[in-house]
């Protein structure tokens, strides 16, 4: 992004705290940062004070001192000489003096717009110099501020700031100027901050509104809106310095012409012969610039943001770097050159595209010739295809975004997406994504960037979120796979500074959150049941070991929601093991149970005495169990162990009752393996399908079984329930795969691993 630079702020909904990606609308230049949200200051939109539009920003400081304000860095690249505009409402004179526009260079303070307590207007140079001729303003009504800062040392730096009492005029009421301090750093201006820049506490609300930066000169007052319509018939001229909010239309011969900051928002048309042109600095044509017939249709340093079309002979340009937002199409003979999005040529002709930034597609249909010579970003694509994917019946989307940030992406856009198959787990959450975009091996695009956010959307809402692994190539397309959210605890560590275990698991997951864990926790206090053992040094598991330890032996499990439901965000929480069912499962094919996971006794080893420092007695141990003696008398017993003997002293009927919860998980309801479902099969309680591509694990199932037996026994237990312990579906055969919390791999394989006789999430032994 270049200058200029513009926001008046009027994308926002009044009271919302700033942000860069809601700061970014129609015609407006998003900000690179926001100080003073959620820091007991205030960085909102505001419908209270506004001059131009219904909105306005408001920056206030709390008593901590904490700044509030919005900046432009990056957009603005590295400029020697800058002009600026600012709309300013002060509902106060200020407690301290202090900068309400401040520029700085490569990170170092270069200089400011200053407001005293006195309400005096002043400069403030990089050694913190004042030039105090400024006039004193008032508070309560609204006023303008346009400036040119020189960046330089100390004698080769000049600033100047013109003061218009009366706000959109264009006669100045005051200038200061300070042609002996430096301004900027190493002669250049990197970033400009609007809003209380110091941490000085109490600083009163003012309100900003149509601010903007350029480089070329000032911008003057913001433009007038002028609603309905603006028509010119016959020959003559129509020129346009303001902001048309529906058409502005030429019929006939003559020129239609929107010159300094015109912005014409809805159409733009000129029939017949003749030129239809915008000039100048900040032009936007907001919906559609159409030529018919003979003639020129050009923009020079335009933004059209919904179309520009021609038909018939003739070219259209675009000089200077503009932007399409939505469309170009040329229908016909001739020449069209454009960039960002979508741009077609339909016919013979050329479709041009230099240098420029595509944000979308970019498609030839027909014959021609398609040339995108030093693309930044974006895709190219000689195949035509719809802008965006359609929310097919029973078809899950796919999309994508770059970390930190929220402009989504569809990956349908890209190509055929197919074998698409997601799942989760509990414990857990979001489990794992694997699909196949069927575009060439050579292709590349940043979509496909390992790391980025992955989301899946089905029936109008998200049902699975994650982050990209590497992609692999094939003949067949390039494979993306991805792990979930309810994964991404492994990846960081359970830090903590209160004494263990005050705080747990809370305080860990918390701390990572904060480090970048993109979970939401409510708050998972100390359910009962909870356990935590031995002190576990700091850092020293996963924050996804410790939501497993804490939930190992009291009956308890831990899931992340990333579907609707809960607070906003993908939401911890720990809860009992669930026993009413949810949903009805209609198994039309027989799923095997067995004994091999049927644990009903368990041993457990525990300290009755700890080490006697006095008398130098060693600590004493004993051994109990516990067991579920109906089970013992219908399937004999099946026996395991477990030492709690590393968590001091307790009573037996203490280390029984962590034993109870741990055989809460082993039922009679062991099987040997998965159900698979499809539509139809899944049922709520109530008999009613849904949607097999919506549901997620931690769920309760009762059985339907048609025509086959739910056991060995002949008198069985009714119901038979399990919770999901893991579930994926996959979008191409239209198929969910059930996996019991309580299962065992009867395979081959299964059964030459020791491992599977013990059952998730249990461990034998601490």
């Amino acid at each position: 992004m270049a200058l200029p630079l513009l926001n008046d702020f009027n994308e926002g909904t009044s009271g919302t705290a700033l942000t860069v990606a809601n700061t970014a609308g129609s015609g407006e230049n998003a900000f690179d940062s926001v100080a003073g949200v959620g820091s007991g200051s205030t960085a909102a939109f505001s419908n209270a004070q506004s001059l131009t539009g219904g909105m306005s920003a408001v920056f206030a400081t709390g008593s901590a001192g904490n700044s509030s304000y919005v900046s432009w860095t990056t957009s603005i690249g590295s400029v020697s000489t800058i002009y600026g505009r600012a709309y300013l409402y002060l509902s106060a004179l200020p407690a301290t003096d202090d900068n309400l526009i401040h520029f700085a260079g490569s990170g170092s303070n270069g200089g400011g717009i200053m407001i005293g307590s006195s309400g005096q207007l002043r400069l403030q140079n990089v050694a913190f110099g004042e030039t105090t001729t400024g006039p004193v303003l008032s508070a309560g009504t609204w006023f303008r501020l346009e400036w040119k800062i020189i960046a330089g040392s100390a004698g080769s730096a000049a600033a100047t700031v013109n003061y218009y009492a009366s706000p959109n005029s264009t006669t100045i009421t005051s200038t200061i100027t300070d042609t002996a301090g430096g301004y900027g750093s190493g002669g250049v201006i990197t970033q400009v901050d609007f809003g209380w820049e110091s941490p000085h506490p109490s600083q009163p609300s003012v309100y900003f509104d149509s601010i903007g930066l350029a480089s070329a000169g000032y911008l003057g007052p913001a433009p007038t809106t002028v609603s309905g319509a603006a028509g010119l018939a016959g020959s003559g001229s129509m020129g346009a310095a303001w902001q048309f909010e529906e058409t502005a239309a030429l019929s006939g011969s003559g020129t239609l012409g929107g010159a300094g900051v015109a912005a014409l928002l809805a159409g733009a048309a000129l029939t017949g012969s003749g030129a239809m042109t915008a000039l100048g600095t900040g032009g936007n044509v907001a919906s559609v610039t159409a030529l018919s017939g003979a003639g020129s249709l050009s923009g020079t340093g335009q933004v059209w943001l919904f179309q520009a079309g021609m038909s018939g002979a003739g070219s259209m340009t675009v000089v200077g770097g503009a932007t399409y937002l939505q469309y170009a199409t040329l229908s016909g003979t001739g020449l069209l050159s454009a960039g960002t999005l979508t741009v077609k040529l339909s016919g013979v002709g050329i479709l041009g595209v230099s240098g420029e930034t595509l944000g979308f597609a970019i498609g030839l249909s027909g014959l021609g010739a398609l040339s995108v010579p030093q693309v930044i970003g974006g895709l190219v694509s000689g195949v035509g295809g719809a802008a965006a994917p359609q929310a097919l019946p029973g078809s899950s989307q796919v999309s994508v975004a770059p970390p930190g940030s929220a402009n989504w992406q569809w990956i349908g856009t890209l190509g055929q997406v197919t074998a698409l198959s997601y799942g989760y787990i509990c414990p857990g959450g979001c489990d794992q994504m694997t699909m196949t975009v069927m575009v060439p091996a050579a292709y590349r695009t940043q979509l496909f960037n390992p790391g980025w956010k992955v989301r899946i959307t089905r029936g109008g809402h998200q049902v699975w979120d994650g982050k990209l692994d590497e992609p692999v190539p094939s003949a067949g397309g390039w494979t993306l796979t991805a792990v979930g959210t309810g994964n991404l605890g492994t990846n960081f560590l359970a830090n903590y500074t209160d004494a263990w275990p005050g705080g747990e698991p809370d305080e860990s997951v918390n701390n990572a959150i904060s480090r970048g864990l993109p979970w939401v926790n409510p708050g998972i206090g100390s359910p009962s049941g909870m356990w935590l053992g031995q002190e576990v040094d700091t850092g020293a598991q996963t924050v996804t070991a410790l939501l497993t330890l804490v939930c190992t032996r009291g009956g308890l499990t831990w899931y992340v929601n990333s579907q609707p439901g809960g607070v906003i965000g993908d939401n911890l929480s720990v809860f009992t093991l669930p026993a009413t069912p949810t949903r009805l499962l209609v198994c039309t094919t027989p799923v095997a149970r067995t004994l091999g996971g049927d644990i009903n006794t368990i041993f457990i080893k525990y300290m009755t005495a700890a080490d006697n420092a006095t008398s130098g007695a060693a600590a004493a141990y004993s051994l109990t169990s516990v067991q579920n003696a109906q089970d013992v008398a219908a399937h004999q017993a099946t026996e395991t162990y477990i030492d709690l003997s590393d968590v001091g002293v307790m009573s037996q009927a203490a280390a029984q009752a962590v034993g109870s919860s741990v055989l809460q998980i082993y039922q009679r309801a062991s099987f040997a393996g998965p159900f698979t479902a499809a539509y139809g099969q899944l049922l709520t309680t109530g008999g009613q399908a849904i949607d097999p591509g919506t549901d997620q694990a931690g769920t309760v199932v009762q059985l339907i079984l048609t025509d086959f037996g739910y056991g060995g026994e002949v008198t069985p237990q009714f119901p038979v329930t399990f919770v999901v312990g893991a579930y994926s579906w996959d979008d191409f055969a239209q198929v969910a795969t059930i996996t019991p919390y309580q299962n065992v791999d009867q395979s081959l394989t299964g059964m030459l691993s020791m491992d599977n006789t013990v059952m998730t999430p249990i461990a034998a032994a601490s």
